[in-house]
Formats: structure tokens, C-alpha cells, sequence
């Protein structure tokens, strides 16, 4: 579902069971949305995000491991807008009623847009 408005994640309080949703970058807000992440997948609903791999940082530690399913994803992606890769690798986390917390093989996005 494609939402009509552009909102902050961290304000997303959705009454659809699944969602996708773009995180903000910095580590005082990317915390917060990890957070509120992990609180909506806990009444078994889903959420795929495209968040930093930065497994050695408290909010990934707290809100990620053993908890959402992690897709690393490979090259790193270039934004539109952006003449470099972002500056860290990125991965998919996915949170759902049947998540592990188990890390995925990566995912070679650019292989599948050459297909």
C-alpha cells in the first residue's frame, strides 16, 4: 500500500497489519524508529525497512538482532540526488510474526534490475 502523503516514519501509527518504511539516518531518530519498529512487529505485524548495517550500535543491538531477519544488501545503492553510494553498507531488516532474528543471504540488488 502506497501511502497518499509523505509522513515521518517515526510518526507512521498505521492500522494495516504490514508496512514498509524508510528510516530516518541520524542516530538520534533512527533509534526511536527502531524502536517503534520492533513494538509493531511484537502485535504481529510486519515491517521491512531499509536501515544502516550497523550491527555493533546499541539501536541495532536493542531493536534488530534475534528479532527481525537481516538481508544484507549488495553493491551499496546511490540515491537519486546523490552523486556516491551512501557512506555504510545497508541492509533489509524484516520483521514478522515468524522472524528469527537469523541473518539472510544477501541480496545482490543490482543483479536483479540487470535481469
Amino acid at each position: 500500500k502506497v501511502l497518499g502523503e509523505v509522513i515521518r516514519a517515526t510518526d507512521y501509527d498505521a492500522a494495516d497489519p504490514a508496512a514498509w518504511l524508510n528510516p530516518p539516518y541520524n542516530t538520534t531518530d533512527i533509534k526511536a524508529f527502531m524502536t517503534k519498529c520492533k513494538r509493531f512487529a511484537a502485535t504481529g505485524n510486519t515491517v521491512t525497512a531499509l536501515i544502516p548495517a550497523v550491527i555493533c550500535t546499541k539501536w541495532f543491538l536493542d531493536n534488530v538482532s534475534e528479532v527481525a531477519d537481516i538481508y544484507p544488501m549488495f553493491p551499496r545503492i546511490s540515491f537519486i540526488g546523490m552523486d556516491q553510494g551512501i557512506d555504510r553498507d545497508l541492509c533489509i531488516a524484516h520483521y514478522s510474526p515468524t522472524s528469527t532474528g537469523a541473518l539472510k543471504p544477501p541480496i545482490y540488488w543490482k543483479k536483479e534490475l540487470e535481469k
